[in-house]
């Protein structure tokens, strides 16, 4: 293990030009197929709300496209092991679940039972609330896979303290309670931007109170599959001395997770074209 040359390492890494390519193909398939699948659906479900079939297929779909991705990924120069990449499919799979299945589905569950809120910001039929939203949650996301990623470094350079697992759990959903209370304090007013801050707290208000069990499950199940591959990683870049292997774990992750976000802004907007939600104004 690194330990008194641990300043000296080199966690760098650039993406192959064949894997640039990759992903750029994968985010073209995915918008399409998220722009051409509701509107296959138009003649199903209620006159106000996409049927379920929908939500699981495209979540599904996005699923087998991201398995497709890193397969390719594999054949265009990036050397993580089997068993990283696998678990790189399955908190992908968790996180494409959370955002096309079980994302769509609270907001309409909680858009037929009481409506969504159109207070002092902007309306959930409107496009910019799906990027204010999509920002600050990807950012969310960003925020804990970057931790990991700290850790695993600190890990291969023997600074790391040993963490277990539920203490690692314990402290992402702490730290989520925290970034929940700074949107609060942005939807008041008390940061620069409180517009993009109050859509993803009104966001994620909608998704606790419409599915907000199966969210939290599937989302635990993400963080404990990253950071087991983080630490298969890890272990890796140890015994071949290669800590560039950590950095490409991480960047294939980020790109994945960023992709995710667009494309769900684009699923969204096309969603709210051909279903609008139920809104009010609070007086």
């Amino acid at each position: 293990m690194q330990t008194s040359a641990g300043n000296n390492v080199s966690f760098k890494f650039r993406l192959p030009p064949a894997a640039k390519l990759s992903f750029l193909l994968f985010g073209l398939a995915g918008s399409f197929v998220l722009t051409m699948l509701p509107r296959f659906s138009t003649g199903q479900g209620t006159e106000n709300v996409p049927p379920f079939t929908l939500f699981l297929f495209a979540g599904l779909l996005m699923i087998g496209l991201t398995a497709i991705l890193l397969n390719r990924l594999t054949k265009n120069g990036i050397e993580l092991s089997r068993s990283a990449m696998t678990l790189t499919l399955g908190y992908a799979s968790a996180i494409a679940f959370v955002k096309f299945c079980l994302s769509p589905t609270g907001l309409y569950k909680v858009s037929t039972e009481g409506g969504l809120s159109v207070q002092g910001g902007i309306s959930p039929n409107d496009p910019l609330f799906y990027i204010g939203a999509g920002l600050v949650i990807f950012l969310l996301y960003i925020f804990v896979f970057w931790k990991m990623y700290k850790h695993a470094k600190r890990r291969y350079t023997g600074d790391a303290k040993q963490i277990s697992t539920k203490g690692v759990v314990l402290r992402i959903i702490g730290g989520i309670l925290l970034a929940v209370c700074v949107l609060a304090a942005a939807y008041a007013g008390l940061l620069m931007f409180p517009s993009a801050a109050g859509s993803a707290f009104d966001y994620l208000g909608y998704i606790i109170g419409g599915v907000g069990i199966p969210v939290l499950l599937a989302l635990v199940a993400a963080v404990i599959m990253a950071r087991k591959g983080f630490a298969e990683t890890t272990s890796l870049a140890i015994s071949t001395g290669q800590p560039a292997l950590i950095a490409a774990f991480f960047w294939v992750g980020l790109a994945v997770i960023l992709l995710f976000h667009i494309m769900w802004v684009i699923f969204m907007v096309t969603l709210i074209q051909l279903w609008p939600f139920n809104t009010y104004t609070p007086k």
